[in-house]
Protein backbone atom coordinates (compact mmCIF):
# COMPACT_ATOMS: atom_id res chain seq x y z
CA UNK A 1 0.00 0.00 0.00
CA UNK A 2 2.94 2.81 0.64
CA UNK A 3 3.99 1.98 -2.63
CA UNK A 4 0.96 3.03 -4.28
CA UNK A 5 0.32 5.46 -1.64
CA UNK A 6 -0.92 9.10 -3.58
CA UNK A 7 2.35 11.20 -4.20
CA UNK A 8 0.91 14.25 -2.53
CA UNK A 9 1.15 12.41 1.31
CA UNK A 10 4.15 12.23 2.26
CA UNK A 11 5.16 8.59 3.47
CA UNK A 12 5.74 8.96 6.79
CA UNK A 13 2.38 10.20 6.89
CA UNK A 14 0.77 7.81 4.81
CA UNK A 15 2.10 4.94 7.34
CA UNK A 16 0.44 6.48 10.12
CA UNK A 17 -2.68 6.80 8.65
CA UNK A 18 -2.43 3.32 7.73
CA UNK A 19 -1.71 1.98 11.22
CA UNK A 20 -4.71 4.76 12.02
CA UNK A 21 -6.94 3.06 10.25
CA UNK A 22 -5.63 -0.43 11.25
CA UNK A 23 -6.58 -0.08 14.55
CA UNK A 24 -9.91 -1.85 16.05
CA UNK A 25 -11.61 1.17 17.40
CA UNK A 26 -10.85 2.83 13.69
CA UNK A 27 -12.69 -0.22 12.30
CA UNK A 28 -15.28 -0.92 14.26
CA UNK A 29 -16.13 3.28 14.17
CA UNK A 30 -16.17 2.70 10.10
CA UNK A 31 -18.47 -0.17 10.41
CA UNK A 32 -20.63 1.79 12.44
CA UNK A 33 -20.73 4.57 9.71
CA UNK A 34 -21.19 2.02 6.73
CA UNK A 35 -24.01 0.02 8.64
CA UNK A 36 -25.73 3.45 8.81
CA UNK A 37 -25.08 4.66 5.81
CA UNK A 38 -26.46 1.64 4.48
CA UNK A 39 -30.11 2.94 6.46
CA UNK A 40 -30.49 6.52 4.53
CA UNK A 41 -33.48 6.11 2.36
CA UNK A 42 -32.98 9.54 0.21
CA UNK A 43 -29.39 10.73 -0.07
CA UNK A 44 -28.57 14.03 -1.29
CA UNK A 45 -27.04 15.08 -4.16
CA UNK A 46 -25.58 18.04 -3.43
CA UNK A 47 -21.93 17.06 -3.07
CA UNK A 48 -19.48 19.89 -1.37
CA UNK A 49 -22.50 22.34 -0.86
CA UNK A 50 -23.96 22.41 2.52
CA UNK A 51 -27.62 22.93 3.24
CA UNK A 52 -27.05 25.92 4.73
CA UNK A 53 -26.35 27.32 1.29
CA UNK A 54 -29.20 25.35 -0.13
CA UNK A 55 -31.30 26.95 2.01
CA UNK A 56 -29.77 30.39 1.57
CA UNK A 57 -30.31 30.49 -1.76
CA UNK A 58 -33.99 29.21 -1.49
CA UNK A 59 -34.40 32.05 0.49
CA UNK A 60 -33.40 34.42 -2.10
CA UNK A 61 -35.16 32.78 -4.65
CA UNK A 62 -38.30 33.05 -3.02
CA UNK A 63 -38.07 36.95 -2.99
CA UNK A 64 -39.21 37.71 0.58
CA UNK A 65 -38.72 37.62 4.19
CA UNK A 66 -40.26 33.99 4.64
CA UNK A 67 -37.66 31.24 5.32
CA UNK A 68 -38.06 27.95 2.57
CA UNK A 69 -40.26 24.77 4.23
CA UNK A 70 -38.65 21.97 5.20
CA UNK A 71 -40.36 20.11 2.13
CA UNK A 72 -38.42 22.96 0.01
CA UNK A 73 -34.98 22.43 1.27
CA UNK A 74 -35.36 18.19 0.86
CA UNK A 75 -36.60 19.04 -2.46
CA UNK A 76 -33.69 21.59 -3.89
CA UNK A 77 -31.23 18.58 -2.09
CA UNK A 78 -32.30 15.81 -3.75
CA UNK A 79 -32.71 17.31 -7.10
CA UNK A 80 -29.66 16.37 -9.82
CA UNK A 81 -28.54 19.91 -10.76
CA UNK A 82 -27.42 17.52 -13.65
CA UNK A 83 -30.88 16.47 -14.39
CA UNK A 84 -29.86 12.66 -13.50
CA UNK A 85 -32.81 10.67 -12.31
CA UNK A 86 -33.65 9.89 -8.60
CA UNK A 87 -34.09 6.71 -7.27
CA UNK A 88 -37.81 5.42 -6.92
CA UNK A 89 -37.75 6.28 -2.97
CA UNK A 90 -36.91 9.74 -3.38
CA UNK A 91 -39.20 10.45 -6.63
CA UNK A 92 -41.93 9.08 -4.51
CA UNK A 93 -40.95 11.00 -1.54
CA UNK A 94 -41.40 14.66 -3.59
CA UNK A 95 -44.75 13.22 -5.02
CA UNK A 96 -45.89 12.92 -2.02
CA UNK A 97 -45.01 16.47 -1.19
Amino acid sequence: MVKNRPLQVPEYQFIKLLLYWSHPTIQEVSQTNKKNKEQQKFPHRMGPVNFARVRAALHESKGTNEEPKRFEVFIGTRTSRKRKELDEGTQSAIEMF
